[in-house]
């Protein structure tokens, strides 16, 4: 009994300590490189850091998080308001790889030094209000797997040093004022699925080199000033489901989205091909889905007296 009473007041110091060493455990305290750019970011954007950071403990907070250095690896302040730019010293979080501002308000250019940030996996900057154009430092960024820039007031033309981010899944540059051609170098990008470049300024031919795109599932092409035909390339893209371009801009050669013949659903295409031509009157979007996600082509923007009736009797004679 004496030497279990010895043994627990030798231990008890320990049992006293350990919660608290498990504490410390837990906590991930901002490295002081770190906390200098929360510092200028919190002056530009007038918030409160503590909040994300839980008075600079990153590792119990969802919008900063960190790592056991202290070193920040994401920032996602979604619900935040923040109405400020992106700092140049955004570029000091070399260990980040995601950065998520969905809807934040952000104002002002993308800054050079984005570039820095080559552990980025993703990076989300759409519905704010950021201008000027995409700077050629992003084709550092060779790790990114996901680029989202639509929905802001980003100009110039579509930079070439996009197609060395040759890990890119998704990309996204719709809904902005981006002009001149599509570049043909974007057919490097052999792992990209989801392709938006729908609401812009762009102009010229549609470049065959998309055809490269074999991982492709989606490509949005909409409200541009395009001129040519589609290409035939296009057919190419086994994994294509979704395909919408303007019909009264790009010509197509059994008018509106059956001119791809050779898309993996050609024997839907030709099925679909009268409903094209008794719609080729009437201006507007074509879109063309594929049967393995719906089985429907749909012609946007029509006025249902000169549409309805051969429609219904196209689907009649399918079904």
């Amino acid at each position: 009994m004496k030497l279990f009473r010895r043994c627990w007041v030798s231990w008890l110091p320990l049992f006293i300590l350990l919660p608290t060493c498990f504490q410390c455990a837990q906590s991930q305290l901002l490295d002081p490189s770190q906390a200098a750019v929360l510092e200028e970011c919190q002056t530009e954007w007038q918030v409160r850091f503590n909040e994300w950071t839980n008075g600079g403990d990153c590792g119990k907070a969802d919008a900063i998080q960190c790592d056991d250095q202290g070193m920040i690896t994401k920032m996602s302040p979604q619900g935040y308001v923040l109405q400020g730019s992106l700092p140049a010293s955004i570029g000091n979080l070399v260990s980040l790889t995601y950065l998520d501002f969905y809807g934040a308000r952000l104002n002002g250019t993308i800054p050079d030094t984005i570039g820095q940030l080559t552990a980025l996996t993703h990076l989300m900057l759409w519905f704010n209000y950021l201008d000027g154009t995409i700077p050629y430092t992003i084709s550092a960024l060779t790790n990114l797997k996901e680029l989202w820039l639509g929905m802001n007031q980003l100009s110039g033309t579509i930079p070439d040093e996009i197609s060395s981010l040759t890990a890119l899944t998704w990309l996204d540059l719709g809904n902005n004022h981006f002009s001149g051609p599509i570049p043909h170098s974007l057919g490097l990008l052999s792992n990209l699925r989801e392709l938006n470049m729908g609401s812009n300024r762009l102009t010229g031919s549609i470049p065959p080199s998309l055809g490269h795109l074999s991982a492709l599932e989606s490509l949005n092409l909409i409200h541009n000033q395009f001129s040519g035909s589609l290409p035939a390339t296009l057919g190419q893209l086994s994994s294509l489901t979704r395909l919408w371009f303007d019909r009264d801009r790009v010509q197509c050669a059994a008018r509106g989205p059956c001119e791809v013949t050779q898309l993996p659903t050609s024997r839907y295409c030709a099925a679909c091909s009268g409903f094209c031509a008794a719609c080729s009157n009437d201006s507007g979007v074509a879109t063309y889905s594929s049967p393995t996600s719906a089985t429907k082509v749909a012609l946007a923007n029509l006025s249902p007296p000169a549409y309805l009736l051969p429609c219904v009797l196209l689907l009649l004679l399918l079904f």
